[in-house]
């Protein structure tokens, strides 16, 4: 079975380009860098397997044919200032990390204090 995601462009950030996914017309990934990846794992483990469609609104045909999802779901795109863009094994962030990365992408809050 071929299952058909949507891609769309959201407004770039500093890591470059970000994506909305969605599946038959539900968001399921608000924010993605790697949004055929990602896709890809959010499928797997809600059961799904077999091909991936990936579209982009407007379009006629599928930006991306991915033939295995589950083997799709083991990897991601990884680039840094030394290298450009490469497939990679996938490793989910520890919690820590997850919590530190959240934690640097709050706003600063400044406190203020009356003038009594």
């Amino acid at each position: 079975m071929t299952t058909k995601i949507t891609i769309t462009p959201l407004k770039p950030d500093r890591r470059g380009q970000p994506y909305a996914v969605s599946l038959q017309g539900q968001t399921i990934i608000p924010k993605s860098h790697v949004p055929s990846h990602d896709a890809c794992r959010y499928l797997t483990e809600r059961g799904f397997s077999g091909a991936v469609e990936v579209w982009s609104d407007g379009e006629a045909k599928p930006r991306l044919l991915i033939a295995d999802l589950q083997k799709a779901a083991k990897f991601t795109v990884s680039e840094d200032q030394n290298r450009g863009p490469r497939v990679v094994r996938y490793q989910p962030m520890s919690i820590e990390a997850r919590q530190r990365l959240r934690a640097s992408q709050r706003p600063a809050v400044e406190e203020t204090r009356a003038a009594g």
